[in-house]
């Protein structure tokens, strides 16, 4: 009998990286960088250019509307507990950092 799959780590970094691939298409759309949307992201309550609010606006739709897209039909409860799972993992990897260094 075969094993269900279980959460890992390969599951997670396929999720973000196809997650981003998506985000990516969406920058490109934009011409913006990914490290230029982090930056924009993080400075988006701070006072921006009409041209910049307008980009920080459109990106933030494009990922709303795509978040939409992606978890429509999940159910509440499933994304309750994956957020908790998640959150888990990364304190316990940020210990493991802390620790190692």
């Amino acid at each position: 009998m075969t094993q269900p799959a279980t959460l890992n780590g390969q599951v997670i970094g396929q999720a973000e990286r196809t997650t981003r691939a998506v985000l990516e298409v969406l920058l490109a759309e934009t011409d913006t960088a990914f490290t230029n949307w982090v930056a924009l992201n993080l400075v988006g309550t701070v006072r921006l250019t009409a041209d910049g609010r307008a980009r920080y606006q459109r990106i933030s739709d494009g990922i709303a509307d795509i978040t939409q897209r992606l978890y429509h039909s999940l159910p509440t409860d499933d994304l309750v507990v994956a957020r908790r799972v998640l959150q888990t993992l990364t304190e316990r990897a940020r210990a493991e950092l802390a620790n190692a260094s």
